[in-house]
């Protein structure tokens, strides 16, 4: 689907919240239509948005002020979350935020590597 394709069926309503959560999650959606979704007021839209690893970094801004613990620890997981929004999660009130964050703030500091779960 075309970014001007999703546009048209968006804004019609056309695209049901299943259509919607596996746009959001594909990793080859683009960046902008990744931006509207994170608009979205349907909490697993905006969850398969915060994982995805091609969204970009003023949509992660955006999110890691939801309400949503989830979601802002899913913001700190993101590898393309900017220093500055990791910085400002290292003093969430929710623990699993602040020690997500801490994680891969070391990560990128070169302290730390991921190891992916099989």
């Amino acid at each position: 689907m075309t970014i001007k394709e999703f546009k048209i069926q968006y804004a019609l309503g056309s695209l049901s919240r299943n259509d919607l959560i596996e746009i959001a999650k594909c990793p080859s959606t683009s960046g902008e239509i990744l931006i509207m979704l994170s608009r979205c007021k349907e909490y697993w839209v905006i969850r398969s948005v915060s994982i995805n690893p091609n969204t970009p970094a003023s949509a992660l801004a955006k999110l890691s002020n939801d309400a949503g613990w989830v979601i802002r620890t899913q913001v700190a997981r993101n590898r393309h979350t900017s220093i500055k929004i990791l910085k400002k999660l290292l003093h969430d009130e929710e623990s699993n935020v602040r020690n997500s964050a801490r994680r891969y703030l070391d990560i990128r500091n070169g302290r730390k590597e991921i190891r992916y779960k099989r």
